[in-house]
């Protein structure tokens, strides 16, 4: 048995405790929680041997959205540019040496562990690191993205999207669309077929851009203006005069769960709507990456009525610096705050540790497991270290991993 006491300990789902104590077994299964005090009266044995921190002991993070093969393309896109330049450079750099991937890799899976994440969904279109996805700590569970605007290919781009998924074993896999703009409608209803036979969660890339919203209302903008660059067939692609998850939510929302992801430029009415009408939609941003990219960040303060099924990701180091979730969560928290959120600090930060944990562990389905400090779960313990005033994440606060 192992206790951990620290100033505060955030279970997430049962509120925070001052002074509080965590008791894991050996196997870091959560046999108690309680005030410091309890374990001194009650196991003093125990209390004498704990091991007692300045901070807050939180559950691990939940990364849900990542992209770990692209690893190596760390500082090999510039920043800044937007979507269609980023796509151009991505395409340019991202052939590379296997070793080179797989190594790659390996560092950001052992970042990940350090940053204090337990459980990741990761984007996986190649079986380079599959390998080595099967055989690392953490929690992964596999997307394998079909993408194929042209309704011709359709049934081509979900067996290529399939010969990644079966290197996969066990149900930790799902087969997805990449993105509304690379996915014919034909392709898009093969994928929910298959999402609904296996009773899959799902994800897609929702409203990355402007050009994303013009080309399903007008056929218009630089989504549309790319896709003809590159010689595409788009004679199946019809404009329908509305945003696009008008268009696919009706069919992926048959699915397990479905994460939206990104969401930069969805509007109040496109969340309401889908609000109304679906309740297994979750919501992922991943801000500094839109900000690596188009230097925007969605308006998150319009989705605070979801708050119980909003999720964090850090999308790939070809568009992040890091895959840190603590950071995320500070460029999240300061936008609010500019944004004018009237929360009091220490209920903000008990909201972003929400977005960061349980909701995550609720999407990926292994909330019975993780994503929040209860007795007969194993959800890692972190602890938040130099938060600051007012519980305010700084960029002097960092996260150590406890278990």
């Amino acid at each position: 048995m192992h206790l951990f006491i620290a100033q505060f300990v955030d279970t997430v789902t049962q509120g925070i405790i001052p002074d509080g104590g965590v008791l894991v077994d050996v196997n870091g299964m959560i046999q108690a929680i309680n005030t410091s005090n309890f374990f001194e009266i009650n196991h003093p044995e125990l209390f004498l041997e704990a091991k007692k921190y300045t901070g807050i002991i939180v559950p691990g993070f939940v990364n849900v959205h990542c992209h770990i093969e692209l690893s190596h393309l760390k500082n090999k896109i510039p920043q800044g540019g937007g979507l269609n330049l980023f796509l151009a450079n991505l395409e340019q750099h991202r052939k590379d040496d296997n070793e080179t991937i797989i190594s790659a890799a390996k560092e950001a899976l052992f970042e990940m562990e350090k940053e204090g994440i337990v459980a990741v969904g990761d984007i996986c279109n190649s079986t380079i690191v599959a390998k080595i996805l099967s055989h690392t700590n953490l929690y992964i569970h596999h997307f394998s993205e079909a993408y194929a605007i042209d309704a011709t290919k359709a049934e081509a781009a979900f067996a290529k999207a399939k010969t990644t998924y079966d290197v996969f074993d066990g149900d930790r896999k799902s087969i997805v669309p990449h993105s509304p703009y690379s996915v014919s409608n034909l392709l898009m209803d093969k994928i929910s077929e298959h999402n609904i036979k296996f009773q899959e969660i799902t994800c897609i890339h929702n409203q990355e851009t402007e050009g994303e919203n013009e080309m399903y209302v007008s056929k218009t903008g630089e989504t549309i203006e790319r896709l003809q660059m590159w010689g595409l067939n788009l004679s199946s692609f019809n404009p329908t005069g509305k945003h696009a998850l008008y268009n696919f939510l009706p069919k992926l929302a048959k699915a397990k769960h479905v994460l939206m992801v990104h969401n930069t430029f969805t509007t109040k009415e496109d969340i309401i709507w889908a609000m109304e009408n679906f309740d297994n939609v979750f919501w992922c941003f991943c801000v500094r990456a839109n900000l690596f990219i188009e230097n925007k960040i969605p308006p998150i303060e319009l989705f605070l009525a979801c708050d119980d099924k909003i999720c964090i990701g850090t999308d790939s180091l070809a568009s992040n610096q890091s895959l840190s979730i603590i950071k995320e969560m500070k460029e999240i928290q300061d936008y609010l705050l500019e944004k004018g959120v009237k929360e009091s600090s220490i209920i903000l930060l008990q909201m972003l540790l929400k977005w960061a944990t349980i909701n995550g562990a609720k999407y990926l389905c292994i909330d019975k497991t993780m994503g929040s400090i209860e007795v007969g779960k194993r959800p890692g313990l972190c602890l938040l270290e130099n938060i600051g005033e007012n519980f305010l994440i700084t960029n002097d606060t960092y996260i150590r991993r406890l278990i």
